[in-house]
């Protein structure tokens, strides 16, 4: 490192719009050595950052060499100043989501398959919304009670507590749909989810995964609507990302909303001067088009 220095700036947001460049220290300067410095503070809750290396002040009668990106420069044979000769890297960072696997239930109960009426010891029974539960044919789920402890914090209070599901042996439900609640079974039983859904599928994942406590499902969730944040559905995801307790995904969305919130800012910037070069285009273009319709007319 010796001979250049290195600066950090954030990019710039709306929360701070005019960010300084840091002085990234290194130790024993006055050594040649391979560092990595861990920058992590201070890009922390940022959406990228600037990296600027710079040549240091250094004796000529030292005589160095110092080599920028592979870049030999002899100071003292050149007139080159830190201003004229450095680098910058720009980054934007992507928030990492974080998928962290659980154990899988006991080695015994492995065998045991989903919607098995033989070794089930429960069932869940989902009614069609229209009707009033309890009434009507319901379309039965076979399952485990040590499988869906396993996985769910609900289902564990559940087959903890002294409430008429736990006693039954038997849980009703009208407000979730058929798809979602089978994915939901599936995913507990295999760890396993297709990666085909459609946009509103996942979102009614993430709010049943929220509803019965998944941690894993809403991290797969999480790592799967990333793909589909955009600036116009942004602030809705992040609020459906908060109210399901989805704080990774809500997090991303807020760093792509202070993006978007810059190239706004940017291109307010710009001025009018662009708009009435584009106005007097237009106004240029329909005035050819109306000499060339009325030359044809006199053809």
């Amino acid at each position: 490192m010796k001979g250049i220095q290195w600066y950090i700036q954030s990019l710039p947001t709306k929360r701070n719009p005019n960010p300084d460049f840091k002085l990234i220290t290194f130790p024993l300067q006055n050594m040649i050595l391979d560092y990595t410095a861990n920058l992590t503070e201070m890009v922390k809750d940022e959406y990228g950052f600037i990296l600027k290396a710079y040549l240091k002040e250094i004796p000529c009668e030292t005589n160095e060499k110092i080599r920028l990106f592979k870049q030999g420069i002899n100071i003292c044979g050149h007139e080159i100043s830190s201003e004229n000769f450095c680098m910058d890297i720009k980054v934007k960072l992507r928030p990492n989501i974080i998928i962290i696997r659980q154990q899988p239930y006991d080695a015994e109960d492995k065998d045991l398959v989903f919607n098995d009426k033989v070794t089930s010891d429960f069932t869940i029974k989902l009614y069609d919304p229209k009707e009033s539960e309890g009434e009507g044919d319901a379309k039965e789920f076979h399952v485990h009670s040590t499988v869906l402890t396993s996985r769910s914090d609900y289902f564990r209070a559940l087959f903890n507590s002294k409430m008429l599901e736990s006693q039954n042996r038997c849980l009703k439900l009208v407000d979730i749909s058929y798809f979602i609640l089978e994915k939901l079974l599936l995913f507990i039983y295999t760890d396993h989810l297709e990666k085909d859904n459609e946009f509103g599928d996942w979102i009614d994942l993430l709010y049943a995964a929220s509803r019965f406590l998944i941690h894993q499902l809403i991290q797969f969730c999480e790592l799967s609507i990333r793909k589909f944040v955009d600036y116009d559905n942004v602030k809705k995801i992040k609020e459906i990302a908060y109210e399901c307790g989805a704080f990774q995904l809500a997090k991303f969305c807020e760093m792509f909303d202070e993006r978007k919130e810059v190239v706004n800012e940017g291109l307010k910037s710009v001025g009018k001067k662009p708009v009435k070069f584009m106005e007097k285009f237009k106004r240029l273009l329909t005035s050819l088009v109306r000499n060339m319709k009325y030359k044809k007319k006199l053809l």
